[in-house]
């Protein structure tokens, strides 16, 4: 049994713009867009990039009103956006043309939990010679500054911050989502002869998009759901207008529901004009609209989070930020782990992970394959690329266990340049 693994090194391959610093950049183009009229390329230098201009100007050309509309309620307002991009124009100072979203959210939430704990101590000990200082890279944390030492607010002005950036994170998800399913024009892809001739019986995807089974349209769209696993969740390939028609009949079942429950008798003529009336009234419709808002935001369920970041007991006992991190993500959205099915299902099993850095954010997927699996194989674009593996694989299954599936005479793990 084949096990295909893809990560974003695959869309990447297949020429999709993907990478997180292409999302930002098209939301840099959108922002000034809106505010600014732009029109000369020569205006749009946000990440030194400027191959994607004629896409961005062609697809906000024809952007309808609601879409338009959403991407702006989404980016609004958004500390993460404000964050990523500060990060990422430091990161350019470096020479380094890449952002790490989930190292961003890590480092931003361990810093907010080390102040909170600090607060608390504060709190305790009241001592006069606390001084409680915020790491001056996080600005999107710079507004606890006045409060750190309030015993009345600091611990709520912390609250508060954190429901802020859990908000925030979330509109984020949905603006990726948007990003991926309406801009990405998954016709584009040419299709590569490597996988054309592969035959994968599973598909472990930790990406956001459909482009395998798009492209190589390999796997039955009745069996999808069985012979793919969509790790981090999947991009939804429904219309803005789907999605707006999907929570409106949600919200109108709500609406009736309220009525019934108001009315113990009710017939369904009398039920069709009390909602006629009830969705008429000012009330409802700024219910309505924050209704289905939320609704597409909420049920969006790409995962991102963080690693684990506690040790000892502090990991079961200590959930202040457990929304951030990916193994609540992956249960709270209900991604699944279908993989673990395939795996119990036969012991020769080959995996093939491609467009993946094997990181230690999925190191307890990638060691269940390894452990799992006959053969592993794990490609790789260059040598640098390859250090990384390596180094990441130490910390996934450890040195000792690397040495023996990567011997001449034991080998389960195969290193190819791709």
């Amino acid at each position: 049994m084949n096990i295909l693994v893809i990560g974003n090194g695959f869309d990447i391959a297949h020429g999709l713009p993907t990478k997180y610093q292409d999302f930002l950049e098209f939301v840099a183009f959108f922002k000034k867009k809106c505010s600014l009229n732009l029109d000369k390329i020569e205006e749009f230098k946000p990440y030194g990039n400027e191959e994607h201009y004629e896409k961005y100007r062609e697809y906000f050309e024809k952007m309808e009103k609601s879409v338009r509309d959403e991407y702006l309620s989404l980016i609004e307002n958004n500390l993460w956006f404000h964050h990523f991009d500060k990060a990422f124009q430091n990161n350019l100072k470096e020479k380094q043309n890449w952002l790490d979203f989930e190292a961003e959210i890590s480092d931003v939430v361990q810093e907010l939990d080390r102040i909170r704990k600090e607060v608390i101590q504060y709190n305790i000990t009241k001592n006069p010679n606390t001084n409680i200082e915020i790491n001056q890279n996080y600005d999107i944390l710079m507004s606890l500054a006045p409060y750190l030492t309030s015993q009345n607010n600091s611990t709520k002005k912390i609250k508060e911050l954190k429901e802020k950036l859990i908000d925030d994170l979330d509109r984020l998800t949905r603006c990726l989502e948007l990003y991926l399913s309406d801009f990405i024009k998954y016709s584009d892809c040419t299709e590569k002869e490597f996988f054309k001739k592969m035959m994968p019986i599973h598909v472990l995807n930790f990406n956001y998009t459909d482009t395998f089974n798009r492209v190589y349209k390999k796997i039955k769209k009745d069996e999808v759901n069985s012979a793919s696993n969509y790790i981090h969740g999947r991009a939804r390939n429904k219309t803005e207008q789907e999605l707006n028609d999907e929570a409106e009949k949600i919200f109108k079942e709500k609406i009736k529901k309220e009525i019934k429950e108001q009315y113990e008798k009710i017939s369904n003529k009398e039920l069709e004009e009390k909602l006629k009336e009830k969705l008429a009234e000012d009330k409802t419709i700024k219910y309505h609209d924050k209704f289905v808002k939320e609704y597409k935001t909420k049920t969006c369920d790409l995962v991102l989070g963080i690693e684990e970041y506690l040790e000892g007991d502090d990991k079961n006992k200590d959930n202040e930020y457990i929304e951030f991190k990916k193994f609540y993500q992956r249960i709270f959205k209900g991604t699944g782990d279908n993989y673990k099915n395939w795996l119990s299902m036969g012991r020769n099993i080959n995996t093939y992970i491609y467009g993946h850095s094997v990181a230690t954010t999925d190191g307890d997927i990638i060691e269940d394959l390894i452990k799992a699996s006959k053969s592993t194989t794990i490609y790789y674009h260059s040598k640098s690329a390859l250090h990384d593996i390596i180094l990441n694989l130490v910390q996934i299954i450890g040195e000792e266990e690397l040495i023996t599936r990567t011997s001449a005479d034991n080998q389960s793990i195969i290193f190819e340049e791709a």
